[in-house]
């Protein structure tokens, strides 16, 4: 989000990784994992890590990826449309947890990057659509589309 919205800020990184990855990084103290994602911290910075083991991830991973400098080097980021797609996926389980404040919050996301970067979010959301349950594909077209 840094790299793509002016103003927005973050206390967190996500990462796309595989299980066995993350073993090798025993830098990031594992606090909570499923079979899609891990949390933990990095010194005082929270990280995220959502596993390449997932179709959706793996997509992004795979195909949405491009490179942006960072401190002295070339870091691996989701494109726009990658950001968009991850936000939109993990909206439903947002709103299933009742975590109302954290997907208002992706909801911005996705508007500012959408009307920023000139992303349609027909394509996004229909590339989504064997990902979600129908029920969760039609309040994602809602959220999107206000009808």
């Amino acid at each position: 989000m840094l790299r793509y919205v002016d103003g927005r800020n973050t206390d967190d990184i996500d990462l796309v990784l595989s299980a066995e990855s993350l073993v090798r990084v025993p830098e990031i103290a594992i606090a909570d994992t499923n079979a899609n994602f891990a949390a933990g911290t990095f010194r005082s910075l929270r990280v995220d890590v959502r596993f390449a083991s997932n179709p959706v991830f793996r997509r992004v991973m795979d195909s949405r990826m491009v490179m942006h400098p960072f401190a002295e080097m070339e870091v691996p980021c989701a494109t726009v449309e990658g950001l968009v797609k991850l936000k939109l996926y993990a909206l439903p389980a947002l709103y299933e947890q009742r975590r109302l404040q954290h997907a208002a919050l992706y909801e911005a996301d996705i508007t500012m990057l959408a009307q920023a970067h000139g992303v349609k979010l027909g394509p996004v959301l229909e590339r989504l659509q064997g990902d979600v349950g129908a029920g969760q594909f039609e309040e994602l077209r809602k959220i999107c589309f206000g009808d």
